[in-house]
Formats: structure tokens, C-alpha cells, sequence
């Protein structure tokens, strides 16, 4: 009796185990609600962390990726895609970045069967990069035609140690 009791603890934990592992997906997130998670990314990620929002309404998506973070300040960098659902709309993207004052550019053209990025970095202290990406997924999502997305949104990679947070 007690090794069917063991056996079921042991079936749990590894099912809690293998649940816990798995990104939490925050679903149907509206456009302007981004930010947070662009915050979220800032104060508790790691460098190489990355937010990927996944447009509902069809193909696309958003990311920011941590290039550096520390306790009250963190750089991220947001990056699109020249791919199929970007390539006719990413210079009307760039310049929608640049009428809000966001510098982006294109990668150095590599191979051609490379995918090129737009990239727009980041930085300062997290509140004011909170608003920055919000403007810039913001005016992303115009320049794209989108209107008012909803997204599902991953964060991917690891925490920051508690001692090494800042909010």
C-alpha cells in the first residue's frame, strides 16, 4: 500500500517538475500592456533573456532581448525580423521608430540566405525603459499595419539572483 502512496509522490513531483520548466504564457495581452513585461524583462532577467509577444491576429511577433542589466538600470534591444509578414513594411517600421526618436538599423547585410534584423537598443533606468519599449512596440505594430493587437507573451531565459533585482 505505502509503494503505490510512493509511487504517486514520486509521478507528482516529477509532473510539477516538468510543469514548472515550461515558460509561463501570458495570453490575449493587449499592445499597450507590452510595457510591463519589457519591465519584467529589464529588472528580473538575465543578459540573453529574451520577450517574444506573439501576435494573435496573424503571423508576426515582438521581442526584446537583455543586452545588459543591472540593480535600477538595464540596456534591452528590440529586434525585428525581415521575413515574410515584415519585409514590405520594415522601412515604414524604422521610420516610425525614428519619428519617436528611436534610432533603429539593419544588421551588415551577411549571406543572403541570412535573415537580416532591425535593431534598436534601450537603455537607462528601468522605468524609462519601460516606457521607451512600450513606444517602440507601439510604433512597430502601426508601421505594421496591425491596429491593436492582442499577443501572447513568453519570457525566456533565466532570473537574476534576488540581491542582483532592482525595481
Amino acid at each position: 500500500m505505502w509503494w503505490v502512496l510512493g509511487i504517486g509522490l514520486v509521478v507528482g513531483l516529477g509532473a510539477l517538475a516538468w510543469f514548472g520548466s515550461r515558460p509561463l504564457v501570458h495570453r490575449a495581452v493587449p499592445l499597450e500592456q507590452l510595457d510591463r513585461f519589457a519591465w519584467s524583462l529589464a529588472v528580473q532577467m538575465t543578459p540573453g533573456s529574451v520577450m517574444v509577444a506573439d501576435r494573435n491576429e496573424g503571423p508576426g511577433f515582438l521581442q526584446f532581448a537583455v543586452i545588459t542589466g543591472r540593480r535600477q538600470w538595464a540596456e534591452l534591444e528590440f529586434g525585428l525580423p525581415e521575413v515574410d509578414w515584415s519585409v514590405g513594411r520594415i522601412g515604414q517600421v524604422q521610420d516610425a521608430l525614428a519619428a519617436a526618436g528611436i534610432a533603429a538599423a539593419y544588421d551588415p547585410a551577411g549571406s543572403p540566405d541570412e535573415i537580416r534584423f532591425l535593431r534598436a537598443r534601450v537603455s537607462g533606468p528601468h522605468e524609462k525603459v519601460r516606457k521607451i519599449c512600450g513606444a517602440v512596440m507601439v510604433a512597430a505594430a502601426g508601421a505594421l499595419g496591425w491596429g491593436s493587437p492582442t499577443f501572447d507573451v513568453r519570457l525566456l531565459g533565466a532570473l537574476r539572483r534576488a540581491n542582483e533585482r532592482g525595481a
